[in-house]
């Protein structure tokens, strides 16, 4: 049974497009690529495929979006850009080195982002 049969088995008509795209992807590639695109262990994908997992599945959903999905969003610095580049600034930011002007306005403006609530940045 594919991946995308497992997942809509398990969500039934609530199946979010994000875990159907995570399982295209896992039957196209394999659990193991998955795992290093999505930055996630293989078993998690399974679980959120089977719709099992109890961790933060708004964290997966973001992750999945941003490298599977190409999300973007609307940064209030330097206005649309890529879900992946807007983790990754949050992720800078949280370990905040002045490198240049740019860095401190990055860093100022994912303070104040509400995708960013909550992190402690």
């Amino acid at each position: 049974m594919s991946h995308v049969a497992n997942a809509a088995d398990a969500w039934g008509d609530a199946l979010p497009d994000w875990v159907k795209a995570l399982a295209a992807k896992v039957d196209e590639t394999s659990l193991s690529r998955c795992r290093v695109l999505v930055g996630y262990s293989a078993a998690t994908i399974s679980y959120v495929i089977r719709r099992r997992y109890d961790g933060d599945m708004a964290a997966v959903e973001e992750r999945v979006r941003a490298t599977l999905m190409a999300s973007t969003v609307i940064c209030p610095e330097v206005g649309e850009m890529s879900l992946a580049s807007c983790i990754e600034w949050r992720r800078r930011c949280a370990d905040f080195k002045p490198l240049s002007g740019h860095h401190r306005k990055m860093r100022d403006a994912c303070a104040l982002c509400p995708r960013n609530a909550g992190k402690g940045s």
